[in-house]
């Protein structure tokens, strides 16, 4: 039996009994929330996403989602890039500009009608990971935990997003 403390994010016991205790037997707990479904009520966010004519998009192995190969991802200019590695700030707006940046999409904000997703590859020690250009129509709506929800377990800190004034939220 394993303890869960919802303050920290981690199991407070180690795995006894090697349940994909991976490197870390203190590893995050699965959202208990969305980690099962008894009633079957649950929408698989990939299914809504093909409904919604997007398609390539893949489940990560943290389960978070992955839009490299979906028609989801920004291929508007030639020279930019749509996926690219950022220092994590904690604060989206910057986050934002960082990923534009390292895109060279040369211009302070987001394309419209696309948002910046922090794929789940948070890696707490170098304090990067990966930002995907997708389509706004992909992300609205669409439940998952990304590399926000990763910084926020590793750091215990929250994202912020100071001026929401026409700013597009994502995780």
């Amino acid at each position: 039996y394993r303890f869960y403390d919802p303050d920290i994010g981690k199991f407070i016991s180690g795995d006894p009994i090697s349940i994909r205790g991976g490197i870390n037997l203190y590893q995050y707990a699965p959202n208990p929330i969305s980690w099962i479904d008894p009633l079957g009520l649950a929408v698989d966010p990939i299914a809504k996403l093909e409904d919604r004519g997007y398609t390539g998009v893949t489940r990560t192995s943290g389960g978070g989602l992955d839009y490299s190969d979906s028609n989801a991802l920004y291929n508007k200019r030639p020279g930019v890039n749509p996926v690219v590695t950022i220092e994590y700030s904690g604060d989206y707006l910057k986050d934002f500009e960082r990923a534009n940046t390292a895109a060279k999409l040369n211009q302070k904000s987001t394309p419209r009608g696309y948002v910046w997703h922090h794929l789940d590859d948070y890696d707490p020690v170098t304090n990067k990971g990966t930002m995907q250009l997708i389509k706004q129509g992909a992300h609205q709506g669409i439940s998952h935990s990304g590399g926000v929800s990763q910084y926020k377990a590793a750091t215990g800190k929250s994202y912020t997003f100071p001026a929401r004034k026409g700013g597009r939220l994502c995780d």
